[in-house]
């Protein structure tokens, strides 16, 4: 994932519920349209992108579970608009993590 230089772009935040401090001891897995996947400490990143619709999944590992909190979703990028996505993991770590798209939850 590259820094913003302007133009289209997800920002994508990521965290976790207070009770689960542990996961500060590992980074999120971060892959756009189905490419490589780029670690990422928890929190914000901006990710660049051309318009149209993107599949954005997160996940984390954490023991046996190599896609831990796996969750995907799809927005739509607007030229020039950037998108912001958060992603919520699980409080039990082979559940998938929850989205929202500028605040609203997804899948509800």
């Amino acid at each position: 994932m590259s820094e913003y230089a302007g133009g289209s772009a997800i920002r994508v935040k990521t965290g976790f519920r207070p009770l689960a401090f542990m996961l500060y001891l590992t980074k999120t897995r971060l892959a756009v349209d189905g490419g490589p996947e780029a670690m990422q400490p928890w929190g914000e990143t901006i990710i660049p992108v051309a318009p149209g619709r993107h599949g954005v999944e997160c996940w984390f590992r954490w023991g046996v579970y190599s896609k831990a909190g796996d969750a995907s979703v799809a927005v739509d990028v607007a030229p020039g608009q950037t998108v912001f996505v958060e992603y919520r993991a699980p409080f039990l770590v082979f559940s998938p993590g929850k989205w929202k798209v500028d605040g609203r939850p997804v899948g509800k």
